[in-house]
């Protein structure tokens, strides 16, 4: 799904995946760069596991995150640097869909809604 991202100095748009399995979404570093953040400055890093094991990633808050038609502000994410075969810029995780009322997924007719 699209969604963007607003930084100090742009608004970027990115490519995001759904995964209900991550508790937190997270963004590639180069867009969150071109927003006008610098991931590599931030402190502390936090232990993002994941099934090809676990590393240090910058934590960090974007001014406003938009997907699926709803806008969240001083969003916190994770920063991370994904390999250039990846389809996608990050991934939207529990973190953005928990702050919603209401979810619904219906794969028959390919709708996803958010309230």
């Amino acid at each position: 799904m699209d969604a963007l991202i607003e930084g100090p100095l742009a608004v970027v748009k990115t490519v995001l995946a759904l995964d209900t399995g991550a508790s937190m979404s997270i963004i590639q570093e180069d867009l969150l760069m071109a927003a006008g953040y610098v991931p590599a400055a931030i402190s502390p890093t936090v232990n993002m596991h994941s099934a090809s094991g676990t590393t240090k990633v910058p934590k960090m808050k974007v001014i406003t995150i938009t997907a699926l038609d709803v806008t969240l502000h001083n969003f916190e994410l994770l920063s991370h640097q994904f390999p250039s075969t990846a389809t996608v810029d990050g991934l939207l995780g529990l973190d953005f869909l928990k702050r919603c009322r209401l979810l619904t997924i219906d794969f028959d007719l390919g709708l996803l809604e958010l309230q």
